[in-house]
């Protein structure tokens, strides 16, 4: 009896290290996302969940949640069990400008744990071809020499667009009237006609315009260029340093999954982030793939909420 007693002692210990070790995941993953189906958010997360499937050893499937710019998503991810089947497609609205200035039922600095940054899309500063500038130190010039004269266009009040116009203004004292519109589509259509004369928009949307003619690209707000725009140069060339921002996604994690699955599905992620055909399914959608760690994504998270917090309280109550 001693000898059994003595067994049993030994083995208890190692009962929750066992059951720490047991396989993830071990039943289909969730990845919540803030976009209905076909939405731009909606396509980034069935690429990710698709490449993702065989890697996994489980399915991931997408669960879309809509509504309030991604806070019905964010706030369903938030109170998911930590247990490694629930992560957030997260986004800037939802993990920096929307609990900036709104009371949303989540923190997102203590609901969510970062586990990779997924895509980024560039922004691009465009005008009219028939605005006389070709660079951003005209157009800069141009609005200082005309105030209010040179309207600039944005859809959604605090939406990025607005945000970035409204830093342009801080930082370069440039001096364009800010127009609002409902939607990015027509932003651009009134870009297009004259009806404005600037706006940034995101660049695969302009892209094609750029290309044509119909619309000028003067700078974009990646940190390197565009592969798409070769020739466009990046805000820090045209002379603005530290304006490196655009729609980016990251995967999070409610608080208090376990480190190994976070640290697992980082991997899984930055391998998926080297494939070609991944690269190029994405590319194919104006997005590029990123990688990095996990306190990589917390860090960015981090300098995204310095940027933008105090601007995004003081634009989201005014045009």
């Amino acid at each position: 009896m001693r000898r059994l007693l003595l067994a049993l002692a030994l083995l208890l210990p190692g009962l929750p290290a066992a059951a720490q070790e047991a396989p993830w995941p071990d039943r289909p993953v969730r990845l919540i996302v803030p976009s209905g189906p076909g939405g731009a958010f909606d396509i980034i997360g069935r690429v990710i969940a698709d490449g993702l499937n065989g890697p996994l050893g489980n399915r991931m499937v997408v669960e879309n949640r809509t509504g309030a710019g991604g806070v019905i998503a964010a706030e369903a991810a938030a109170r998911a069990a930590p247990d490694g089947a629930s992560f957030l497609l997260g986004i800037l609205s939802t993990q920096v400008v929307i609990p900036a200035t709104q009371r949303v039922g989540y923190d997102p600095a203590t609901a969510f744990v970062p586990v990779a940054q997924t895509t980024m899309a560039p922004m691009v500063l465009v005008v009219n071809p028939n605005l006389p500038v070709r660079s951003v130190a005209e157009f800069i010039a141009l609005t200082k020499a005309q105030p209010g004269r040179i309207n600039a266009s944005y859809a959604g009040r605090a939406s990025l667009p607005h945000l970035l116009l409204g830093l342009f203004m801080r930082r370069t004292g440039a001096q364009p009237y800010p127009v609002p519109f409902s939607a990015s589509a027509q932003s651009v259509q009134a870009l297009m006609s004259g009806e404005v004369g600037a706006s940034f928009e995101t660049a695969s949307i302009v892209r094609p315009q750029a290309a044509a003619g119909t619309l000028r690209a003067l700078a974009v707000t990646s940190a390197a260029r565009d592969p798409n725009l070769p020739e466009v140069p990046t805000m820090a060339e045209a002379g603005i340093p530290d304006f490196v921002s655009g729609s980016w996604t990251g995967v999070f994690a409610p608080n208090g999954t376990p480190p190994a699955i976070i640290a697992r599905l980082n991997t899984l992620l930055n391998e998926l982030a080297r494939d070609p055909v991944y690269r190029t399914r994405l590319g194919n959608i104006g997005v590029q793939a990123q990688t990095g760690s996990a306190e990589d994504l917390g860090r960015w998270v981090l300098a995204e909420r310095a940027r933008w917090t105090d601007l995004a309280r003081s634009m989201a109550g005014a045009d």
